[in-house]
Order: C-alpha cells, then structure tokens, then sequence
C-alpha cells in the first residue's frame, strides 16, 4: 500500500554479515503465528524464548525471525529506528504471509512500524484488553510484548503479561482485513480550491482539518503555511490538499465558521492560521481533538496522529516514503517546503484522512468505555472531554496567541549581574576546594570524584559509582560538618538561574540561551501549554515551563535603596540580608537599622521580567484555597475533615496541629492563637504533615522527604523524648542495622546516619499513627483504593477519567518493588489531582466563554495546577471577580457537600510590584 519513491537510494551501515533471519521453525510448513525479535539471539537465550513460548502457546506452531538479519553493534544501535529498521531491517514480506498474527519481542516492534510511536506499555491493557495492531505492509496482526529480559525466567508482570498475551494470540479469531483504498485529491489551482470551500460553506458535519508549515513556530520571521487538507465525515476516505497560497482567505474565514472542527493538536493549526494565515480566531473552535481523545482513553499509550493510525485505523505508518525522503534530504526535517509536491500532498491528505477515521472510532469507544465504567452526579468521559478538556484547549489556544508581556531590558541587566557573579562565585569555590583550574565544577561527575578523592564521606553512588552530588547529598555533608557546602549550594542556586530562568542574548556558538531562546518578533513570550495531557489531566507547559517560575531563593543579588523607615519590621523574628562592603549579610529583620541597604533575593530579580502589557493591567494569580485537601475531603467523607471545611473554615491543618503536638489543649483554642508561638510553629509543621501524609506516605518515606529536610535533629530527638518513642527509636536503628552494605567503607560514620534517621523515623511514624487517628475516613479510603486498583487495575476520578495501574493486578516475586509502591501512591493521588485539575479547568473555560461574550478586555495567560492567571484590566477586576465567583464557588453535586473556594490576588506592576512576591486580596 505505501510504496518508497524509486529514487531515494538507501543507507547501509551495518557492521556484520547478514544471518538467516529465520532463528527458529525454518522447516515447518504450517505455523499458527510467528515471533519477531530484535537480532539474532545467542542459543541459550533463544531456547529459553522457545521453551516459554511452547508452554503457554498449547501445542501452537510458531516461527521465529530476527527483525535485523545482522547482529547489530553499539554504533548500529545509535542510528534512528528508522534508518535502522526501515533502511536495514528484515524484508517481512518475505517470511511472513498475509494475514498472520505476529508477536513482537521488545525492539522487535519497531521492524513493524519502523518508528518508536507505539509504547509497548500502552499495550497493558488490564480494562479492555485492546493488546494489538494491524500491520497494512505486511497485512497482518501484531500483539506486541516487552523485552525479554524483563520477563524470561521472571515471576514479574511482563512474564504475567506475555502470558496473556499468548493466550490472547491462541484464541484470537483472525479475519481477512477489508481495506479500502484511501482517495487523496491535489489541487492545483485556485478555482479547485475555493469551489470545494463554497460546496461546503453550509456543511454541518465534522471536518477534519490539518496545515502542513514551512517552521514549527508561527512567529518564525520565514514561517509560512504551506497547504491545508480537509477531510468530511460523509466521505472520510477522501483527502483534499489545498496549496494555501491559492486559496481565497476571505471565502476561507466564511468556510471555518460555525464549523464543527476535528484535529489532532488543534492550537498549533489554530495559531498558525490566526498568526500568518489572514483567518480571525473567532472562525475557528474545537469540535474535538484527538491527542487528547486518545489520550483519555489510554494514557499508557503514545497520543500522536501516527500512533492512532497505528491503533484505530488501517493506516499505520502511512507516513513512511515521508520519512524516508527526510532521511536521505536532512533539511526537510526543519523545512517541509522543501519536500516535492509529489510526496507531501499523499502525506498531508492521510493526515486528514486519518483524524477523520480516528475521530469516529473514538467517539464509539468513548461511548464503549462510559458503559463499562460509570460514574455518579451525571459526569463521564464522554462528558469530560466535551464540557471540559475541549473547551480548556480553545482557552489555551487563546493563552498562547495573547501570551506573557515580558521585559526584555530587565532581563539584560540580570543576565550581566549574574554572569558576573558567577564568575566570582566559581573562582571562591576553585580557592575554597583547592580544585584544580581544569575542572568543571558545573560537572557533578567531576564534582563527586573530587570530593570523594579529597575523602569527603559517602552519600550514596550513581549508577556509574561516583559520589552523588544532589541536594540530599550536599544535605548529608552539611550534617557532617562540610561548612563549604553552603557556598557549593548558593553557586549551584545562582547556576541552575542562569541555565534555566536568564542566560545569554548569544553564547559562544550565537545562540540564545536561558529565556532569551523564547523571545518572539513581538517580543511577548508565547510558551506551550499541553492542556489537560499529564497523566492525572493536569496541564503540562514547555517552551519555557511557565508553570515552573522559580517562587523562593536563599540567595541575593543586587540591593534596594537605603532603609529610612523600619517600622514593619520591629515584631518580626525573620531573617534578611543586608548588602554591605559587596557581600550579603544576614540579620534578623528586628535588628536592621536605618540607613541598612536590604539586599534583592534573586528570586525577586527573575519575577521582576515578568509584567503586563500596559499600565492599565494588573497581574492576578488566584488559588484554589486548600484544594487537594478539600478533594480528599470530598472522595473520603471523612467526619473530621468534613467539620473543618463546613464549620471551621477550612483550616485543617491547625486540626493537623492540635491533635499531633497539643492534644491536651482544645482545638479552638489553638486556632484563636495560632499566629502566636509555639502554635505558629507547630501549625506550620502541621501543614507539612497534612500534604505528606494525605496520600499515605509511609512514615519512612514522611522522614526522609519532609521531616529530615525540614526539622532539626534536636528536634526529631526532643519529639522522641516529649513522646516516650525511644523503644519505637531503637526498634527502628536495629532493623536499619541489620543489613550493612559490604562496600561502606566508613561503617563509623554510617551508622551514625542511621542512628540519626531512626529519630526522624520514630517521630514521622508517631505522626502518621496521630494523623490517621484523626482522619479515620481518610484511612478507610485509602485501603479501598488499593484494594481496589489491585483487582481491577484502575483508579477513576469521580469526573469520569480513568488512570491505569496495570502493575498492581500482578505482583510477583521478582518485580520492583519501589514500582509497585509508586503505583499504589498513583491510585491516591491520580484521581485528587484530576479532580483538581478539572475544577479550574471547567472553570476557566467557563470563566474565559462569558468574559469573551461580555467583551472584557481581561484575559487569561495561565495556569499553575491549582491556581488560575489572567491579566485583568482595572477597570474589570470586580467585574471580572464577580465571573470567577459565579463559577468557582458554585456548589456543584458532584463536591458532596464540600465547598471549593478560591483566594483572589493581584499585583500592581506600574507600582514596582512582583508577580508572586507582592500580592493584595481583592
């Protein structure tokens, strides 16, 4: 069906003399179905395969071929999938016959698909058991498998897996696949094109639509649309390719409205046809997009257009005299106008074709999976998708096109100021360690050999054995008394801001780094944000990670004016820095005097970039007020939690408090003086408990991730003590004693370690007894999620969403155990975090719908998982408050009584205000 063009030569790289590719069964003559691996195997190996096989395929003929008829080498190995698969793979069509089913081993896929758009782990399918594929080059069906090391000899769920996988190839009834030719039309004039459009300008059915561009970015100064392709429902085998320089734009915008529009990533066509394609954004809404359709219905599973034409129509790979071209012409990589006419069009009208075909398949299995998975108050995928995630991404689309004011001059003189203090900072540390010139102290490899040649202790050993250098292993040589730590942390702070938030207008090769890289024509940046695609339908952000804007630093640079007035800060304990002689130097904030020069936390230097587009804006960020607990709250029913957030304003995490450090003291107590010490203090711990604990963190796992990081050692040892835990203390060093690693070289030393920790673990364990005690309901909860995720393998969101956790239907012997635990954490706090991502989500777009109708000039530019940002104009913002109130406080069926609110805040940037350092109510 897909034919390579003649004239595209092929690359050979091989490094070894072609085999048979046929390893096993040569000489049968009737075979059930065959096995594809990815080489050559060495014969122990291969019996082993035979021997596994044999016994689960109930006296099943099958052969076995070797995806490469070579033994690859490293070098072969670092080539693309493509050029190696495609270019030098086994030529199947010559071992296996039509309509044959076919198990692929590991990299075994990849001869079959000739790409990496398949996850085997998508395939692990536990709810539907949708575990295969047709193949249209070879005309058979594929049911992948996972490498066999994962499962050969192995009580794991791989082993599980290809178990049922071969069972499921036994039973499965094959049938001869009836494909119908696929018709993709060029137009060639402008005639042909707009004639279609007028034929069409009162069509009412889904049209799938895609743009083939010149760049991937539409603000590119030479970005270009190169063609349009449609596709029509009443005819969803037939493409239409459509040269967008003959097409008459004003007929264009008449076509796109009203439209019911299909796509798979719609806002990168959206955009492109807004920014350089003379269509108004108001003739282009989202009907459906695939990639999140197929996303919903499988996030195991890759979500790109190849993917579903791989899983929901008979077009897999329809893209490869495409790719071949591209890998014998590099530079059409980055530029398809460089690609003939003669390959393009048949690529571009599969493309629509395609998202039609996929688009109607995911309608019926949106409807199948809503059957066998419901859910109460009236929500479903279905509905999910339609009322909140579609909406979302027109939303998102909208962020993108007005995108992020941003000052560019500020940016300027923090790239300068850093650079140079990190010039000096580096030559500090050179001195300090008495390192030598050559090395890369930005190396952490170099760093973790050095140290550990100067005789520093053992902090634990990367998978190459060299010295860990993250921050729990600065952390641990702080412990040990290495007061040099403090300067490697504040150089890695003042680093890690030059790499990621500033950078370099040009560095030595003429790029742009850091932030300068995200700069537009228009100078506003116009960041990416995949909306709703994390596994739990949260947002992702990329280009830059606008939902990653560093909030704290421990480190300064630059410095305020003169201190004249110090009166805020005579009642506080807090520390500060003063900038003095060129150095910065802590005080407490009740000690500065007048004439002090406060020093500028770095923090603050980076956030000052980001602004508004004109002084008749403020920035508002606004967060849902203890959300994830209000959503446990919600899921859990829990009494405790239930009266907090209906009769005591929600602060649960003076509850938290209370019942674990002053139980004999009352709960209204605590919160009348809960800004007055030791409550404040003991509240903010309590805080730290109620976000470690409320998805069951076990206590070992509480003391290493919050309470090491966060309390004293004294502390830890006071609490025992307060506590009567030393028995629960010294039961717990015996069991951390009980197996010592033979390589420590330094058992002194290390059993100190433990000897510490077993504090921090006998405290974290206590809290987590006091806070479960507390929260039965929410304890009761958790052991029904996990007891129910381990028999059906799956958790859902009460919005209908659903989240696999395959690992956890089998659990055997030999499997990864730190796996199994994090999947059991998923099943927690997947369906939380939907929850939360929904509600702003569905509020949003609600939000951002009336703002449009009721012609505000506000607009959103973002969101942070829990919370929402728009620039408001000031003559909107009540107006605006009054939007998100309507929709945001809205007690909805589906939050069992439970109120969600939202704590509203602006920033002034006209006043010299911050975006996240300086925010008022409003």
């Amino acid at each position: 069906m897909f034919e390579f063009q003649s004239e595209v030569s092929e690359k050979k790289f091989k490094t070894a003399k072609d085999v048979n590719p046929v390893l096993y069964g040569n000489n049968l003559t009737s075979v059930d179905f065959y096995v594809l691996v990815d080489h050559p195997l060495a014969k122990i190996i291969l019996d082993k395969i035979v021997k596994t096989i044999s016994m689960n395929a109930k006296n099943k003929s099958f052969k076995i071929i070797s995806a490469l008829p070579f033994l690859p080498k490293e070098k072969d190995l670092k080539k693309s999938i493509f050029d190696l698969y495609a270019m030098n793979g086994t030529d199947l069509t010559k071992y296996i016959p039509p309509y044959s089913k076919v198990l692929t081993i590991g990299r075994g896929l990849y001869d079959v698909t000739w790409g990496d758009d398949l996850s085997i782990e998508g395939f692990y399918d536990t709810l539907q058991w949708k575990t295969s594929f047709y193949a249209p080059l070879i005309k058979s069906r594929i049911f992948p498998c996972p490498n066999y090391f994962s499962w050969l000899e192995k009580d794991t769920f791989e082993a599980w897996f290809v178990r049922k996988q071969l069972k499921i190839i036994n039973e499965y009834d094959l049938k001869r696949e009836r494909i119908r030719e696929a018709n993709k039309v060029l137009f060639k004039t402008s005639e042909e094109c707009n004639k279609l459009l007028k034929e069409h300008i009162n069509y009412d059915k889904a049209i799938s639509w895609d743009t083939e561009t010149k760049r991937l970015d539409p603000w590119s100064i030479d970005g270009r649309i190169i063609c349009l392709t449609l596709c029509f429902e009443d005819d969803p085998y037939t493409g239409y390719f459509l040269p967008y320089e003959l097409i008459d734009k004003k007929l264009l915008n008449d076509f796109f409205s009203n439209k019911k529009l299909v796509g798979n990533n719609s806002k990168y066509d959206i955009k492109w046809l807004t920014v350089k394609g003379e269509v108004e954004r108001k003739n282009l809404s989202i009907h459906w997009d695939n990639m999140k359709g197929s996303h919903a219905l499988n996030e195991l599973q890759f979500n790109s257009l190849k993917s579903d034409a791989w899983l929901d129509t008979p077009y897999g790979g329809y893209d490869f005299p495409l790719e071949k071209y591209k890998a014998q012409f590099p530079k059409c990589k980055e530029d398809y106008s460089l690609i003939p006419t003669s390959i393009l069009y048949p690529y571009a009208c599969m493309d629509a074709i395609t998202s039609m075909l996929v688009y109607l398949e995911q309608k019926k299995q949106v409807d199948e999976f809503d059957k066998q998975f419901p859910v109460a108050h009236g929500w479903s995928l279905k509905r999910s998708l339609t009322e909140v995630a579609f909406p979302a991404i027109e939303t998102f689309t909208d962020i993108e096109l007005h995108g992020m004011a941003y000052d560019w001059n500020k940016l300027d003189i923090l790239s300068s100021e850093l650079s140079i203090e990190l010039l000096k900072r580096r030559k500090q540390l050179y001195t300090m360690l008495d390192m030598p010139e050559d090395m890369n102290i930005d190396s952490g490899d170099q760093l973790g050999k050095f140290l550990e040649e100067k005789g520093w202790e053992n902090p634990g050993r990367s998978e190459k054995g060299i010295y860990l250098t993250n921050y729990d292993a600065m952390i641990y040589w702080k412990r040990k008394g290495h007061k040099e730590i403090d300067y490697i942390l504040e150089y890695t702070e003042y680093a890690t801001a030059m790499k990621t938030f500033v950078g370099v207008a040009k560095n030595e090769k003429g790029n742009p780094t850091g932030f300068y890289q995200y700069r537009k024509i228009d100078n506003i940046i116009h960041g990416t944000f995949l909306c709703m695609m994390a596994d739990t339908w949260r947002n992702k952000s990329r280009d830059p990670n606008l939902q990653n804007i560093i909030k704290n630093s421990t480190v300064y640079l630059g410095h305020y004016a003169p201190i004249t007035n110090i009166e805020k800060y005579k009642d506080s304990d807090k520390k500060v820095k003063v900038y003095s002689n060129g150095e910065y130097i802590d005080v407490e904030e009740k000690n500065l005097k007048i004439g002090d020069t406060l020093a500028i936390p770095l923090v603050n230097r980076i956030r000052e970039c980001f602004t508004v587009p004109d002084d008749s804006y403020v920035f508002s960020e606004n967060d849902g007020k203890g959300l994830q607990l209000r959503i446990a709250a919600t899921y859990s029913h829990d009494p405790a939690m239930t009266d907090i957030f209906l009769n005591r304003g929600g602060d649960m995490h003076s509850l938290t408090a209370q019942q674990t450090f002053c139980p004999n003291i009352s709960l209204d107590y605590f919160i009348e003086h809960k800004n007055e010490q030791p409550y404040k203090g003991w509240r903010k711990k309590g805080k730290s408990v109620d976000f470690g604990l409320i998805f069951g963190e076990s206590s070992r796992a509480f003391a290493g991730s919050t309470l090491m990081l966060e309390w004293s050692l004294q502390e830890a040892k006071d609490y025992v003590t307060t506590y009567h835990l030393e028995e629960k203390q010294q039961s717990f060093l015996k069991a951390l004693l009980k197996n010592i690693d033979p390589s420590i070289v330094d058992i002194k030393c290390w059993t100190e370690d433990q000897k510490n920790f077993s504090y921090y673990w006998a405290s974290a364990d206590d809290i987590r007894t006091k806070f479960f005690e507390t929260y039965k309901g929410l304890k009761a909860w958790h052991d029904e999620r996990h007891e129910f995720a381990r028999k059906y393998g799956y958790s859902q969101s009460m919005w209908g969403p659903i989240r696999r956790t395959p690992y956890l239907v089998y659990q055997g012997k030999d499997d990864d155990k730190a796996r199994i635990k994090n999947y059991e954490n998923i099943v927690l706090n997947s369906p939380v975090q939907n929850f939360e991502g929904m509600y702003i989500m569905y509020n949003m777009a609600r939000s951002d719908k009336e703002m449009k109708e009721t012609g505000k000039k506000s607009y959103f530019v973002g969101n942070i998982h829990d919370s929402f940002i728009p620039y408001l104009k000031r003559d909107e913002m009540q107006s605006c408050k009054d939007i998100f109130v309507k929709y945001f406080h809205e007690p909805m069926e589906i939050m069992e009584g439970i109120p969600y609110e939202v704590e509203f805040s602006y920033t002034d940037c006209a006043k010299g205000e911050i975006w996240g350092i300086t925010e008022h109510e409003f």
